[in-house]
């Protein structure tokens, strides 16, 4: 299985796990989550880790996991990049997950 089949089965099931309303919020609530994460973490060649500013810690978030799992784009526009994006509404609520470079 290529990193992109996998990251479309995980979309395919992370949006079919999200289409009741209460595990949505929940889910939603969970992808917001920010873990403080070690050097060793940020420095993994495919788990997407940020820093709210240079010299802020590192933190994990739930995609940044999955994307680690899943790879990262090799090439093109979004190289580099995670093959699952989350889709939020003006009200910066979940709406559904997505392939990136779709």
């Amino acid at each position: 299985m290529t990193d992109p089949e996998l990251a479309d089965i995980l979309i395919e099931r992370l949006n079919a796990l999200i289409e009741e309303p209460a595990i949505r919020l929940d889910v939603d609530a969970l992808m917001k989550f920010e873990l403080s994460c070690s050097d060793r973490t940020t420095a993994h060649p495919t788990i997407q880790t940020h820093r709210a500013a240079p010299d802020a810690p590192p933190v994990l978030r739930l995609l940044g996991l999955l994307n680690g799992a899943c790879g990262t784009i090799p090439e093109g526009r979004f190289q580099g990049w995670g093959f699952i994006a989350a889709e939020y509404d003006d009200d910066d609520k979940l709406v559904r997950f997505l392939r990136t470079d779709v």
